[in-house]
């Protein structure tokens, strides 16, 4: 329930000593990390929490090591639950803008929640106020999605979510349109609970290992 940042540059020999950034006991309610990995954008990490009431970024610039814990007033679905939602991802947008993306399980929808003024706010303010720019419905497959789907992560320059039922098919999900598309294989239990979104520029890939 506490943790700690240590930060590593090339021009030094191992990773720096720890220093505490966030004590999820000394919070009113109690804090719980939601996000195992980090969004980083324009040299701060975001990590997504909660207290079982409201949702909070806790976010960390990695030149200062300053660390804020910001309330995200997006409304929560119920007191000690996300339903009718799958757990929040925050992410950053194919426009550089940082996101919130939520499956509504039952209704089988994304909704696509961003900043209402479009820019950062002060780190001291401790909140931010957020507007549901999208609200998309998925499309249904051949093979028709139950109601326990579950969202898994979110590509930030793909703009797709990874989406997984319970009987472990793994499919894409267009986030401004809603297209599906099934991916070949299955997680088998709770494989999926490990995956990472690895977005490569083949492109460039293969260019870099062309003129090495």
């Amino acid at each position: 329930m506490r943790h700690y940042l240590y930060t590593f540059s090339s021009d030094q020999p191992s990773w720096s000593a720890p220093s505490s950034f966030l004590d999820c006991v000394k919070h009113h309610n109690g804090l719980m990390m939601s996000q195992r990995s980090a969004v980083v954008r324009r040299g701060t990490a975001h990590w997504l929490c909660w207290d079982f009431s409201d949702m909070y970024s806790v976010d960390v610039n990695a030149e200062t090591g300053r660390s804020s814990l910001v309330n995200l007033r997006v409304p929560v679905g119920a007191r000690y639950y996300f339903l009718p939602y799958s757990t929040p991802k925050l992410n950053v947008g194919v426009d550089g803008a940082l996101q919130l993306v939520r499956l509504h399980i039952e209704g089988l929808w994304v909704e696509t929640w961003t900043r209402q003024d479009g820019r950062d706010r002060s780190v001291d303010s401790g909140s931010a106020d957020w507007l549901r720019i999208r609200v998309v419905e998925i499309e249904q497959p051949k093979q028709k999605l139950t109601e326990r789907a579950v969202c898994v992560c979110v590509g930030e320059k793909s703009g797709t979510m990874l989406l997984v039922d319970q009987d472990g098919r793994a499919l894409l999900v267009d986030l401004e349109t809603g297209a599906v598309e099934e991916m070949t294989g299955r997680f088998k239990g709770q494989e999926w609970l490990a995956a990472l979104a690895v977005e490569i520029d083949w492109p460039a890939l293969f260019v870099s290992r062309l003129s090495g």
